[in-house]
């Protein structure tokens, strides 16, 4: 059964065909389709955020330090919630495309086949993600193409429509430690925390990595040091 909105490119044919307007039993929806409030078309797969292997252990401690920290005595749940701690960790270790281009549009059927939550839970959960900032979601709508088969008319009709698809995520990191960590959104303004190894063997020295400040030598060993090159290179 397909929704038809009526003001598709398909109602031009009305009056022509009586059984033009039914498309084989589908319903009419009114003025159009529905999708949510908001949603957008993701041109060329724009809203994506490629993370490694050290962004995404720092999301899920940050994440778990927030609900940690925000958590009452007596209570079972912080700001974020355990249902959303898994959902997060679901999203950033199973479902987000890690070698190409960050690509993290997973359903909420999808979802729930890894967690085994609910749909209400799952909404939850990410409205808390969003909400802390660990969570930038798109509502996402797009162009679909139908092909339907008029019995009348003893042929197929094609007309386009409108449907709201998956959301798409991107993950960052939360509203409090962005001061520290900085904000995954604009890279040039975040703060570098470490310094990558240039080595590629266990057995090179990686002294290079955290640079040491040298104590000045001995005015009478310096002195004795330079002695001892000129008198090597004058030998040699």
């Amino acid at each position: 059964m397909f929704n038809v909105p009526t003001n598709s490119r398909a109602n031009r044919f009305n009056g022509t065909l009586p059984a033009f307007n039914r498309f084989a039993g589908a319903k009419v929806i009114g003025k159009g389709p529905k999708w949510r409030k908001g949603s957008k078309f993701d041109y060329d797969g724009s809203w994506r955020r490629p993370l490694d292997r050290n962004d995404r252990a720092r999301v899920m401690a940050c994440a778990e330090s927030l609900e940690r920290n925000t958590k009452r005595k007596h209570k079972r749940d912080g700001v974020l919630g355990q249902a959303a701690l898994a959902v997060l960790r679901c999203l950033v270790n199973y479902f987000q495309n890690r070698h190409r281009d960050g690509r993290l549009d997973p359903s909420y059927r999808q979802i729930q086949g890894q967690t085994g939550f609910c749909r209400q839970t799952i909404a939850k959960a990410i409205k808390n993600l969003e909400l802390a900032g660990i969570l930038e979601i798109m509502r996402r709508i797009v162009r679909q193409r139908v092909r339907v088969w008029i019995e009348e008319a003893q042929r197929f009709f094609v007309y386009d429509r409108v449907v709201q698809t998956t959301n798409a995520y991107m993950v960052n990191f939360p509203l409090p430690h962005r001061k520290k960590y900085g904000d995954l959104g604009e890279p040039l303004l975040r703060p570098e925390k470490y310094r990558a190894s240039k080595s590629t063997f266990s057995t090179e020295p990686t002294g290079d990595i955290i640079p040491r400040k040298e104590k000045p030598l001995n005015p009478a060993l310096e002195s004795a040091l330079n002695s001892l090159e000129n008198s090597l290179k004058q030998t040699s």
